[in-house]
């Protein structure tokens, strides 16, 4: 039976170089070339142990990135603590400085900004802050693109108006636009919309039955109003407040 090839403490669970280790004695080429590691990009290797993820393709990006970049985006969100967002086929973006010019593969997408003051580090690795991920993120409008309709069901798990709308974000029931902008329960945080409809005969106490549900279990909720919609880094920064609770 094959004795499966040793990996050396100094990389297990670790995404690396090929050839710095080689370099520095820690593995031979040949070594590199055993299944103990798998290859995520141009001279950029991991324990096989280690799961494919976006963060993981992300911390491979790290090494190769130009000085002052930084994560942003759907990867900035993965690093602050929402995962769920991306997958690992999803392109990871990084936003580099005014005036820096990079050319990566595909798989990575790369925009340009001023990023003074705009950046900490999340896993050791630069990202673009809470503030300014939430803003990036609502500003690009990347959940959902449809919004629902209040005339057309096309059965379970869809309530669409337009192509492009995606079961993971909007379902039979949610016909709010609003609504359903602010529908994002992985995160066992609710936002509450709180629409002209609210007011009706019994709507009252029917909210608070079911927000006292959430509540007991173990949800948070944050209340939003039309002004709000309207000022969105302030509901952000409220939402991301919740979510680290």
């Amino acid at each position: 039976m094959p004795v499966p090839p040793a990996v050396p403490p100094a990389l297990v669970g670790r995404v690396f170089r090929g050839s710095d280790v080689v370099r520095r004695g820690i593995l031979t080429a040949a070594q590199l070339r055993s299944s103990a590691w798998r290859r995520i990009r141009h001279d950029v290797y991991v324990d096989t142990a280690v799961p494919d993820t976006h963060l993981v393709r992300a911390a491979a990006v790290a090494l190769l990135v130009p000085s002052g970049a930084a994560f942003g985006g759907l990867t900035a969100a993965a690093l602050w603590g929402v995962p769920d967002l991306v997958d690992a086929d999803d392109p990871v973006e990084v936003v580099v400085p005014t005036g820096v010019r990079w050319s990566p593969a595909a798989d990575v997408v790369v925009r340009t900004a001023e990023l003074a003051g705009g950046t900490e580090r999340r896993h050791g690795l630069p990202v673009t802050d809470r503030r300014r991920t939430a803003v990036d993120l609502a500003r690009r409008q990347r959940w959902p693109t449809a919004w629902p309709s209040r005339r057309r069901r096309r059965g379970p798990g869809w309530s669409c108006a337009s192509a492009g709308c995606r079961r993971r974000w909007l379902s039979t029931g949610w016909w709010s636009r609003a609504g359903s902008w602010l529908r994002l329960p992985q995160q066992r945080a609710a936002l509450e919309y709180d629409g002209v409809w609210h007011a009706e005969a019994g709507q009252f106490a029917r909210d608070r039955a079911r927000l006292n549900a959430l509540q007991a279990a173990g949800w948070r909720v944050v209340f939003v109003t039309a002004r709000d919609l309207h000022h969105p880094e302030e509901l952000v920064a409220r939402v991301l407040a919740a979510l680290a609770a």
